[in-house]
């Protein structure tokens, strides 16, 4: 999927959310993917109207600073099969 949107096979700079085979990265990826989880998450979806570019340039700044803004943790979660199967490997 990645490389037939353009994307290297390789590709780690960006969260990459695909639904219904359509490829979303960056900022567009994290507002669909608040949509779908639901809850008072997909009030975020109203960011859509902001420009991309503009939208971007926060995701950068805010994945930039991440670990400054949200903090570190020194373990990785493992994840269920169930949690798994929802991800690309």
């Amino acid at each position: 999927i990645l490389v037939r949107e353009g994307f290297p096979p390789n590709y780690l700079d960006s969260i990459v959310y695909v639904v219904h085979d359509k490829l979303y990265d960056k900022s567009t990826a994290g507002i669909e993917l608040l949509k779908d989880i639901g809850g008072i998450w997909q009030l975020l979806y109203l960011f859509i109207i902001v420009p991309k570019p503009i939208r971007d340039g926060f995701y950068s700044l805010i994945s930039k600073y991440r670990f400054k803004i949200f903090g570190h943790r020194n373990y990785c979660i493992i994840p269920s099969p169930e949690l798994r199967q929802k991800f690309l490997m």
